[in-house]
């Protein structure tokens, strides 16, 4: 007789269980019920439960509005949730029923009610506020994911769920091959990548462009190979007519991967991604073809592996490493993924593939870790990598302020990404006015005229024109507005007012600026931190930072889940959100912290020194754009002036050069809104840096201050 699993949440489903255990019955199936959660907290231990699992051929779970217990160590997934991924994971098919939304349901069979029952013993606290919240997040990211996966039904009674079941059953088994027996058939996954390829090439395939208005204000896809245009290095070269001396040239990155480990450093948005996921794309159809010798593509964001590690430790999961350094952390995070993506792979696939050398692995962001402890850990582990699996390659990427200290790749080679030249400006271009107007060349060439035009006409927007992002940012500013703005914060406003303005159409949805004021609120959560900025968070996370300004969690929840769809501000990785590019991140927190009090504004930015940090240079600099095109120069020079007051009269060169660098930076960045500090002590300042070039004082000054510094006295003619 074939085997029925039965899940679900024990106490608030007992009548519901056993119509389900009866409809079983009554197909010819022998229901396994397992009452694995009680309100008490009693229940069976996982591995038994997962057991029970495998000896069954087919799983019904029913879901309500209870999470259920949580195992310790499974990253806060339920048991019920665990017992249908090991179905899934072994191939069997997992039918779903869910309560339909709109039935009555008793109060005290909520997860919510725990803290009202708790307020009326006296025992609330803020540890049980969190947990129930989490419950409540977790259950739909549940529901969601039974969604995608699993065959849905819904029930709105106890008789209902057994018409469901029993007619879900019978279907289940007319699928089964005839002449076949039903016994259960444990895998341990497979070796064909398939699927995983096919994922890889879906995410790496499209560029996607936000806020570009055409027809229903959509957010537009263009295929990769469209719009991609290569990047530039500075490499030496051999003179010929001198051969035994050295000159620099631009040279195609693609030569930089001669080096079988190499760092592509570059600003913000120098098209760092973009290049990871061009090259992905390449790896994917080679490997897809059989190419002799291909290398197999292994495609990571570090702010994920980062946070797959601080889980797995904090959870103190017996099954992961013990040191955060550790090169198995890659394999433990790819079977995760593995598991999540629903790639099918078996658990030692990846490995064989990194023992083999067999895997180009494209590493992307280091400069996102969290802190600076963390990406010193990744910078560890990718070293340790590098021993483990020696014969594969590696590329990784960051930002150059991030890339220093501790934070360097030992044997690495190191090439800086160049700003764009005209003649990749102009392929862009073209490229994307052809994209535009695919039905017409001749329509195509009249805007590309007009676009190339708007682009030559400021010598501000030449400079901005030369980095990939916001080269593409212009193009969709003067296709929506027929202008283009000459600064960097104003460019940024007039892209996240386009695409919060776009989702303001449908029905039902936040006014504009309401939007942004309240992703402004999440991403100034997500760059303060206290663990460290954070580049990616759960969506249950982010719908706590705007539960108060909503009517509770679920309203919060409901508007990160359609936010993502809409405005394309933020975007979906799976159960998480991450802004769409890190720069609106940083435009947005910018924004407001400019909403602030002065003093909450000195409070964000001063404390621990922030203002000083990596991961906050584009936030301060953008905040400077912010405060001057809404509040005036006086807003600035304030903020000038508490920069130079926190410097304090007795500071070392090395602080002033810091401090210098920052300033520097900030007038250079405001200089198409012609801003000129009044504080005479920059000046003065300026003047007190020239130590720099001293050898001796020089060698207590970070390179990279001495370089910012340098750049500010250049700039004024120091």
């Amino acid at each position: 007789m074939a085997k029925c699993f039965i899940s679900s949440t024990s106490d608030d489903l007992i009548s519901y269980r056993a119509k389900a255990r009866d409809a079983a019955l009554n197909v010819g199936l022998f229901p396994e019920m397992m009452e694995y959660f009680t309100a008490s907290g009693k229940h069976k231990p996982l591995a038994e439960c997962l057991a029970k699992v495998s000896e069954c051929d087919v799983l019904v779970v029913i879901v309500a509005h209870r999470y259920g217990w949580k195992s310790p160590g499974q990253r806060g997934k339920s048991v019920t949730w665990l017992e249908c991924l090991e179905a899934e994971r072994q191939g069997k098919e997992v039918i779903a029923f869910l309560v339909d939304e709109k039935c009555e349901w008793p109060e005290n069979f909520r997860d919510r009610h725990r803290i009202a029952e708790a307020a009326d013993k006296g025992t609330a606290s803020a540890e049980l506020l969190k947990e129930v919240q989490d419950d409540i997040a977790a259950l739909q990211k549940f529901k969601a994911w039974l969604n995608e996966r699993a065959i849905r039904r819904s029930f709105r009674n106890p008789d209902e769920l057994h018409s469901e079941i029993r007619g879900a059953l019978n279907d289940w088994k007319g699928r089964q091959t005839p002449g076949t027996t039903l016994a259960p058939v444990v895998t341990t996954g497979h070796s064909d990548p398939t699927e995983y390829l096919r994922q890889m090439r879906e995410q790496c395939a499209w560029i996607d462009i936000r806020g570009l208005q055409v027809g229903a204000g959509k957010a537009h896809r263009f295929p990769i190979e469209d719009l991609y245009i290569p990047l530039k290095i500075l490499s030496a070269a051999k003179t010929a007519r001198l051969p035994e001396t050295m000159e620099s040239r631009q040279a195609p990155l693609e030569e930089a991967l001669a080096h079988a480990r190499l760092v592509a450093v570059g600003d913000p948005g120098a098209g760092k991604t973009t290049f990871l996921r061009h090259l992905a794309m390449a790896r994917c159809r080679e490997s897809a073809l059989g190419t002799a010798g291909a290398l197999f593509p292994i495609f990571l964001r570090v702010s994920e592996l980062a946070e797959h590690i601080r889980v797995c430790r904090q959870q103190g999961n017996p099954a992961s490493p013990t040191l955060p350094e550790a090169a198995e952390w890659l394999i433990h995070f790819l079977n995760s993924q593995n598991q999540e993506l629903n790639w099918g792979l078996s658990h030692d696939f990846f490995r064989g593939k990194l023992k083999n050398g067999q895997c180009l692995l494209l590493l992307d962001g280091l400069d996102e870790a969290p802190t600076t402890d963390e990406r010193e850990a990744m910078v560890r582990l990718f070293e340790n990598a590098t021993a483990a699996y020696g014969q594969c390659r590696f590329v990784v990427t960051t930002r150059p302020l991030s890339y220093q200290g501790r934070a360097v790749l030992a044997d690495f080679q190191t090439v800086q990404i160049e700003p764009l030249e005209p003649e990749a400006i102009q392929k862009f271009l073209e490229h994307w006015c052809a994209a535009l107007f695919p039905e017409s060349k001749d329509a195509a060439k009249r805007h590309l005229g007009e676009l190339s035009e708007a682009l030559r006409r400021v010598p501000e927007i030449r400079r901005m024109a030369r980095n990939p992002v916001m080269l593409t940012a212009l193009a969709v500013v003067h296709w929506n507005e027929r202008r283009l703005p000459e600064q960097r914060a104003d460019l940024y406003e007039s892209i996240v007012n386009w695409l919060a303005r776009s989702r303001e159409k449908r029905k039902g949805r936040e006014p504009a600026e309401r939007c942004l004021a309240l992703l402004q609120r999440l991403a100034l959560a997500m760059q303060s931190n206290p663990q460290g900025r954070q580049v990616q968070v759960e969506k249950g996370q982010a719908a706590e930072v705007l539960a108060g300004q909503f009517d509770g969690l679920d309203e919060a929840l409901k508007f990160v889940e359609q936010e993502e769809v809409d405005s394309g501000i933020i975007v979906s990785r799976g159960p998480a959100v991450r802004f769409w590019h890190l720069t609106f991140q940083e435009f947005l927190a910018a924004r407001a912290i400019a909403g602030l009090a002065e003093k909450d504004q000195m409070d964000v930015l001063f404390r621990d020194k922030r203002v000083f940090l990596a991961e906050w240079r584009e936030v301060l600099l953008l905040l400077f754009g912010v405060l001057l095109v809404k509040q005036g120069p006086a807003k600035v020079d304030g903020l000038f002036a508490a920069l130079l007051d926190d410097l304090g009269e007795n500071a070392t060169l090395a602080a002033k050069a810091r401090c210098a660098g920052l300033l520097g930076a900030m007038v250079n960045d405001l200089r198409p809104l012609q801003y000129k500090p009044a504080d005479g002590r920059y000046r003065e300042l300026l003047d007190s840096v020239l130590g720099i070039f001293d050898e001796e004082k020089a060698k207590k000054v970070e390179f990279t201050d001495r370089l910012a510094a340098a750049e500010a006295l250049v700039r004024t003619g120091g």
